[in-house]
């Protein structure tokens, strides 16, 4: 840009009111190319998804001009506001160009209100206008679906009281947690107790002798009989894997395996997982029927006719005392003299009765709730 100043102004001597004002004219209009910046703030007419702007000094289009207008009350846009994602403006004729976020991403509908000023600037590379002072609302959802993808990556449980629909791949569910739309969802499980995956005792030592191991460790859970994974072990691989527990102290871990060579064992990270709860397993029951095993609760009856009647046997005519029912020791003294009969006819003298015995309720504390589980 050249300057349009005329230096010989003022002419020497008396300087003249029209060759200063000349200047002062040329130097406003040049500082204002410099700033790009209009000097006025003009309201839009129009449409709210086409405006136009027509501003005192037109406007001529660079990279980097900037302008300030203000949101009229328009025609059409529900709401008093832009429909259409890609909103035009034309500022001076110079033709209609998008209106865009300050990080170059589209607007939504609802964004240009009817009143509201806006700082633009033109980018002339992309032949749009930048809205500077634009929404943060982009930005926000960007930053909800990265925290909420964060939160619940792939595999995640997510638990909620809301019935949402399972259509679409759980797109419900991925609204309401702000996630991306390419994120998808799966029901899960109904009636489940959630339960935490063992995530390994760190072994302290180990050594091996005819192929029987012993685990050290600083505590544990595991019993006789429980399913192990262990895992470490570098200087016998054979050591490694799953198994059953044989024995336990409080200690002690011992299992067996296969050609294992006698001695220490060592290697890193030295791990021993319970398989009772792996990822992704269920069980359980709510209701059970306790077996008499499970109940391990048995009378011992005296089988004083020969398989016919049983009986429980006590001393003396229930006067109280030494004998019979003792009332101050609020208790019955046994003896093989007399006998209180109760038709039990149990097997093999001891048995649950042939009362239905029903299942009873097995839950601990409760909230139903609905489960899924993220799968894309």
């Amino acid at each position: 840009m050249s300057s349009q100043i005329i230096e010989t102004n003022p002419t020497s001597g008396s300087a003249t009111t029209s060759s200063v004002r000349v200047n002062f004219g040329h130097a406003k209009t040049e500082i204002n190319n410099l700033e790009r910046m209009t000097e006025d703030r003009v309201v839009t007419t129009g449409d709210y998804d086409v405006q136009v702007a027509n501003f005192t000094n037109d406007v001529t289009l660079a990279e980097g001009v900037r302008i300030l207008i203000e949101i009229g009350s328009l025609s059409g846009g529900a709401g008093s506001a832009n429909d259409t994602t890609t909103p035009t403006l034309n500022v001076d004729s110079t033709g209609a160009k998008t209106i865009v976020r300050q990080d170059g991403s589209a607007l939504v509908a609802g964004d240009l209100k009817a009143g509201q000023y806006c700082d633009l600037i033109y980018d002339a590379t992309a032949t749009k206008w930048v809205w500077l002072n634009s929404p943060y609302a982009q930005l926000i959802t960007s930053l909800k679906e990265e925290i909420a993808a964060n939160v619940y990556p792939v595999g995640s449980i997510f638990t909620t009281t809301t019935n949402y629909s399972d259509s679409s791949n759980g797109a419900a569910v991925t609204t309401a947690l702000g996630m991306a739309s390419t994120v998808q969802w799966s029901r899960y499980a109904q009636g489940r107790t959630i339960v935490g995956a063992d995530l390994g005792t760190t072994i302290n030592s180990a050594s091996s002798s005819s192929n029987v191991v012993t685990l050290v460790v600083t505590s544990h859970g595991l019993s006789a009989g429980d399913s192990i994974t262990v895992s470490g072990f570098t200087s016998d691989t054979d050591a490694n894997g799953s198994f059953t527990v044989d024995s336990t102290t409080s200690t002690n871990i011992v299992y067996t395996a296969s050609n294992v060579s006698d001695g220490s064992l060592t290697g890193s990270n030295l791990l021993v997982i319970n398989n009772a709860f792996d990822a992704g397993d269920t069980g359980g029951a709510s209701n059970h029927t306790l077996s008499q095993v499970e109940i391990n609760h048995n009378h011992f009856v005296v089988d004083g006719n020969g398989g016919s009647n049983r009986g429980l046997e006590t001393t003396g005519d229930g006067s109280g005392g030494a004998s019979g029912f003792n009332s101050s020791a609020d208790s019955f003294n046994f003896s093989t003299s007399n006998r209180l009969y109760s038709d039990l006819y149990t097997d093999n003298n001891r048995n649950i009765t042939g009362e239905t015995v029903t299942p009873h309720n097995n839950l601990q504390p409760y909230i139903t709730t609905y489960i899924w589980k993220r799968t894309a």
